[in-house]
C-alpha cells in the first residue's frame, strides 16, 4: 500500500496502486532551467528516450502522481511552469528535482524521480496586500541559469542535436553530516556547474564555489551556481536559493517595484532579466536587468512607454544576445509592436510595428544561418521577422505572415518552435478562437468552436515562407504547446474565454483541464489524460524532460504524466 508524504504543507499522492513503486525512468531528455525551456523560448525537448509517438500509440502513458501544495492562487495565478534538474549529487544522494514557484511568494522543490517533496521556502520579502484583477500581487516568476546558445537550426537533413545538459552540482554538506562519495566514472552526476557566460552581458564574476550551496545558511564568497533557483518574491526582491535546501545564500537583492507583475525572467550569464506589464506597483512596463556580478548591483531597464508586455514567457533572447518582447495597445512606436533590445544598455536596436496588439511572447529560431523571430497578434496573424532588420525601413514590413484565426485573446500567451527529423521548421500557435476562412489550413482534426493548436511550416530557400500544416482537435482555452521528440502536448485549460469575464467568474465557470499528446506531423491525437486532472489550468503550459510531462492546475496541484517503471 502506498504511503503519502507530507512536509511543510506539501503533500505527493502516487497516483497508481498495487503491488509495484513507480518511478520516473531515467528518460534521457535534457534539463529545463526556464519558462519556455531556453532563453530562445522554444518549449521544445529535442530527444527523449521514453517518450515518442511510438510509445504514445502504445499502452502505458499515464499520470504517475500528483503533488498537492499548500498554494493559494491570487486571481488566476497560482503556480509557475516547473522547472527541472535531472542530474544533482545531494547530501540525500542523487536526485532529480521538480521546482515550482507559488503565488504566495512559496517557491517548493519535489523529488520526482521518487515523487517525494525535498524543500518548501517561503520568501521573507513579499508584500502583504490582495492584489487586484490586473495586479494580483503574486509570484509569477522563477529561473536557473540558462546558457545562451543558438537556437538549433537552419534548415537541412537530419534530426537536429540534443543540447548539452547542464552540469551537475556537488553536494552540500549539513552540519553533523558526512559529505558522500563522488560519483563514479559513468554514473548520474558530473562535475561542479559555473554560470556561463552569455553573450552581450556582463563578464562574469569570479568562480563560484562549486555546488548547490555552501551548506545550511550560508552565503557565497563568489557569485553563484548554475543550479541555484533565482525567485523574483511579490515584493520586488531578487532571492538566490540554495538548490538542495531552498535556503537563501545571501541577503536578497531590490530588483523591481513591490507589486510589480512580472511575465518571465532568464538569468544570462550574470545579469537576470525581467519583462513586467500593466504598470503594476508603479512600475513602468518594459524590460528589467539586474547585474548580480557586482558590488553595487546595479538595474538598467527599458520603458515601452505605456504599452503593455504581452505574452506569458517574456524576454526572448537571440543567440547573440539581443533581447526581444512584443507589446500591446498603446501609443508611440513601441505600441503593437516586436522590439529588439541591446543587451548591453537595453536600447532600442529596431522594432515591428503591426496592425494590432501582440497576444504571444516571442519565440527564437534560426534559418538560413541568421536567427529569425516569430510573434502572434490578436487579429489572428502569426509573422515571422528578421533580427536583422525587424520590419524592414518603415518598421511595418514582416519577412512572412500568416493568418490562424479570425482573432485570438490574450491567453495565447506563447509559441513553442521546433524541427522535425527532416530538418523542416515548424510553430506552434495556441488559439483561443475558431479559425478564420483565411487560414485555410489543410489537416483538421475535427471541428473547432473553442480553440486549437494551430501548426506551421516555414519553408523557403531565400526568403522564409508560412505554409499552414494542421489544426488540432477542440481544445478549450489551450495553453502553450510543449514540444517532446516528435509529440507535441498540448493543455485544454477548460476555459471559459476571458471576454467580459472577471477572473473570479472565469476560475468559478472553468472545467477542469485535458492534457493531450499529438503527433506532432499532423496534430492527430495520439492520448489524452481523460479525468485525471480535476481542476483548469489557466495559461501555463506544461514542461517536461527526463521521461516526463508535467502539468500545474489551479488549485496547485503539480501533475507528472510518464512511463511507469519498475524499481
Amino acid at each position: 500500500m502506498h504511503r503519502v508524504a507530507r512536509l511543510a504543507g506539501l503533500c505527493l499522492v502516487p497516483a497508481l496502486t498495487g503491488g509495484v513503486a513507480w518511478a520516473q525512468g531515467r528518460g534521457g531528455g535534457g534539463n529545463w532551467p526556464t519558462a519556455g525551456s531556453d532563453p530562445q523560448r522554444t518549449a521544445w525537448v529535442r530527444t527523449d528516450a521514453k517518450i515518442s509517438k511510438e510509445s504514445l500509440q502504445k499502452p502505458g502513458f499515464q499520470l504517475l502522481w500528483k503533488a498537492k501544495l499548500d498554494n493559494q492562487p491570487k486571481q488566476l495565478v497560482s503556480l509557475t511552469q516547473p522547472l527541472l534538474l535531472q542530474n544533482i549529487i545531494s547530501y540525500k544522494g542523487f536526485k532529480a528535482l521538480a521546482f515550482v514557484g507559488g503565488s504566495g511568494d512559496n517557491v517548493y522543490s519535489i523529488d520526482y524521480d521518487l515523487n517525494r517533496p525535498f524543500w518548501k521556502t517561503h520568501l521573507s520579502t513579499g508584500v502583504t496586500t490582495a492584489g487586484t484583477a490586473a495586479c494580483p500581487a503574486a509570484l509569477t516568476t522563477i529561473t536557473r541559469s540558462a546558457p545562451l546558445a543558438a537556437a538549433a537550426g537552419g534548415r537541412g537533413r537530419g534530426a537536429p542535436p540534443a543540447p548539452a545538459p547542464a552540469p551537475a552540482a556537488a553536494p552540500a554538506t549539513p552540519p553533523g553530516a558526512s559529505p558522500p562519495a563522488a560519483a563514479p566514472g559513468g554514473a548520474r552526476g558530473g562535475s561542479p556547474g559555473t554560470l556561463p557566460p552569455g553573450a552581450g552581458a556582463p563578464a562574469p564574476a569570479p568562480a563560484a564555489q562549486a555546488g548547490g550551496g555552501g551548506g545550511r545558511g550560508g552565503g557565497r564568497g563568489g557569485f553563484a551556481n548554475a543550479n541555484d533557483i533565482f525567485a523574483i518574491s511579490s515584493g520586488g526582491m531578487v532571492h538566490v536559493l540554495n538548490v538542495q535546501t531552498g535556503e537563501d545564500l545571501n541577503p536578497p537583492i531590490k530588483f523591481l517595484a513591490a507589486g510589480a507583475k512580472p511575465v518571465g525572467s532568464a538569468l544570462i550569464g550574470t545579469t537576470l532579466y525581467a519583462a513586467t506589464t500593466d504598470n503594476c506597483g508603479g512600475a513602468a512596463n518594459g524590460v528589467y536587468a539586474l547585474d548580480l556580478s557586482g558590488e553595487t548591483k546595479g538595474v538598467t531597464s527599458w520603458d515601452s512607454k505605456g504599452a503593455a508586455i504581452a505574452g506569458s514567457v517574456a524576454p526572448a533572447f537571440g543567440s547573440d544576445g539581443t533581447i526581444y518582447v512584443t507589446t500591446g495597445a498603446g501609443s508611440g512606436d513601441y505600441a503593437n509592436a516586436l522590439v529588439a533590445l541591446d543587451p548591453a544598455g537595453l536600447t532600442a536596436k529596431g522594432w515591428f510595428t503591426g496592425a494590432a496588439p501582440f497576444v504571444s511572447a516571442p519565440v527564437v529560431f534560426q534559418a538560413n544561418g541568421k536567427d529569425m523571430i516569430a510573434a502572434a497578434s490578436k487579429d489572428g496573424r502569426l509573422y515571422v521577422l528578421d533580427s536583422a532588420a525587424l520590419g524592414g525601413a518603415d518598421h511595418k514590413t514582416p519577412l512572412a505572415m500568416a493568418p490562424f484565426a479570425a482573432g485570438a485573446d490574450d491567453t495565447t500567451g506563447a509559441l513553442a518552435t521546433w524541427q522535425d527529423a527532416d530538418g523542416t521548421r515548424w510553430i506552434a500557435v495556441p488559439s483561443g478562437a475558431a479559425p478564420g476562412a483565411a487560414a485555410k489550413i489543410p489537416a483538421a482534426n475535427g471541428a473547432v468552436t473553442t480553440g486549437a493548436i494551430v501548426a506551421f511550416k516555414v519553408t523557403g530557400t531565400d526568403k522564409p515562407v508560412l505554409e499552414a500544416g494542421w489544426m488540432s482537435r477542440d481544445l478549450p482555452s489551450p495553453t502553450p504547446p510543449l514540444i517532446m521528440n516528435g509529440v507535441v502536448f498540448a493543455v485544454a485549460g477548460g476555459g471559459p474565454p476571458a471576454a467580459q469575464l472577471t477572473p473570479a467568474q472565469r476560475a468559478e465557470r472553468a472545467k477542469p483541464a485535458v492534457l493531450y499528446a499529438l503527433d506532432a506531423a499532423t496534430g492527430k491525437e495520439l492520448w489524452n489524460s481523460g479525468s485525471a486532472i480535476t481542476a483548469p489550468v489557466f495559461g501555463v503550459g506544461p514542461s517536461g524532460g527526463d521521461g516526463q510531462v508535467y502539468v500545474v492546475a489551479h488549485d496547485g496541484t503539480v501533475y507528472a504524466f510518464g512511463m511507469p517503471v519498475e524499481r
